[in-house]
C-alpha cells in the first residue's frame, strides 16, 4: 500500500496488508525501522512495491504502540513475489480498506490524533476532493469525509510523478527583493525567470530553487481521477501524519529511480 523514501537515512519505509486485510509494516531485524532499496530487489529490480503481494518469513509480530502494525522479517533469508496484482484486483482492495465512510459517521476530524488513540499507525482513506498539491515538499491537501487535512506526501511514486513536472529555475541572484509573507525575490523583479523563494534558500551566482506555487500538474492529475485514495501513515519520531501512497484509478503511471528517488 505505501513504499516511503527516508531521505535522510536513503532508505525505504514499506507497508501494505495481509491476504486476511489486516495492516502490516515488515521491518528488518534490529533496530532500523526501514529497507535500502538494494535489500527489496531481486534480479537487480525492486519488487516490494504497491500491487505486488510478497512474503516474508515472519519472526516477530508487534510493535510499539502506535506502530503495533510492525513485522519483523528475516531479510537475509529473501522473499517471494507471489503475484502481481491486476488493476481491478488492486481497485478492489483500496475500495474494501478504505475507513473515510466510517471516519465520518464517527466524526473523526484529526487523523492523527485517530491513529494514536487507536495504537495504529496506518489506515487507507478514499478521498472525496483534492483541494491542492504543491511541489516545495510534495504536500497534498484533500477532503475525506468530516476529514480535511494537508500532509507531506513520501510517496515514492508521487516522488518521482513530482521530479518528472515539477518547474525549477535558474537564475542569477541579483538583490533579493523582499515581497510579502517574508519571502524574497530572486532575481531581477518583473523578469520572466524570477522566481519567488522563502527566505531559507541563500546563495552566491547561480542558485537553483524550486517553484513554491501549486504543483499543478499532479493537481489535474489527482481531480482526474475516477477514483483517489490516500495511505496514511505516521513517522517514527514524532508521530506525524504523512501520506505513504497515492493510488488512483486509473494509476499512476510512473517509473522509480532508486538510485535518486
Amino acid at each position: 500500500m505505501g513504499t516511503t523514501w527516508m531521505g535522510g537515512k536513503k532508505h525505504v519505509c514499506i507497508g501494505g496488508v495481509t491476504p486476511e486485510g489486516r495492516w502490516v509494516r515488515p521491518v528488518p531485524p534490529g533496530e532500523k525501522k526501514s529497507f535500502s532499496p538494494e535489500m527489496l530487489m531481486q534480479n537487480g529490480r525492486v519488487i516490494v512495491e504497491p500491487g505486488n503481494e510478497v512474503e516474508f518469513l515472519v519472526l516477530r509480530q508487534g510493535g510499539k504502540a502506535p506502530h503495533s502494525e510492525d513485522v519483523e522479517v528475516d531479510i537475509a533469508k529473501g522473499f517471494r513475489l507471489v503475484h502481481k496484482l491486476t488493476d481491478k484486483q488492486f481497485a478492489d482492495l483500496l475500495s474494501r480498506k478504505s475507513e473515510t465512510a466510517g471516519l465520518k459517521v464517527r466524526g473523526v476530524r484529526n487523523i492523527r490524533d485517530y491513529l494514536v488513540e487507536h495504537h495504529r499507525s496506518m489506515i487507507l482513506l478514499r478521498a472525496d476532493e483534492a483541494l491542492g498539491a504543491s511541489a516545495g515538499e510534495g504536500r497534498i491537501r484533500f477532503k475525506a469525509g468530516s476529514i480535511k487535512a494537508d500532509l507531506v506526501c513520501t510517496d515514492l511514486r508521487w516522488r518521482a510523478f513530482l521530479h518528472e513536472h515539477m518547474p525549477e529555475s535558474e537564475v542569477r541572484a541579483a538583490p533579493r527583493t523582499p515581497i510579502d509573507g517574508g519571502e524574497f525575490l530572486f532575481g531581477w523583479p518583473g523578469h520572466p525567470q524570477a522566481v519567488r523563494a522563502a527566505p531559507r534558500v541563500r546563495g552566491r551566482g547561480l542558485v537553483r530553487v524550486q517553484d513554491p506555487d501549486e504543483f499543478s500538474e499532479g493537481l489535474r492529475f489527482l481531480r482526474r481521477a475516477k477514483l483517489l485514495y490516500l495511505a496514511i501513515g505516521l513517522t517514527r519520531d514524532t508521530h506525524t501524519a504523512i501520506v505513504g501512497g497515492v493510488h488512483a484509478v486509473p494509476s499512476l503511471k510512473v517509473e522509480v529511480d532508486y538510485s535518486k528517488p
